[in-house]
């Protein structure tokens, strides 16, 4: 299976990818994301004002529930956080 995500290749050029889902493994889940924000490093890492390391997905706070694709538990609505 694949997953559909922009790379930013370089400043201002995001170009569309089919990229390998990870194995969830024994006791993890992999996460169908439905939609996510994006933050002011993003946008800097976008416009070229800062320095990225490139090439990347950008995007991390996912703002719409996300669904469980390989689990024990599939189907599970979830809630994330990217801290603690």
């Amino acid at each position: 299976m694949h997953a559909r995500a922009l790379v930013l290749e370089a400043p201002r050029r995001l170009e569309p990818r089919d990229l390998p889902l990870p194995d969830a493994g024994d006791d993890g889940a992999v996460l169908r994301i439905e939609a996510c924000g994006l933050c002011g490093t993003d946008h800097e890492q976008y416009t070229g004002e800062l320095a990225g390391g490139f090439a990347f997905v950008p995007g991390w706070a996912t703002t719409l529930p996300s669904v469980f694709l390989r689990s024990s538990r599939k189907g599970s609505r979830i809630v994330t956080s990217s801290g603690s």
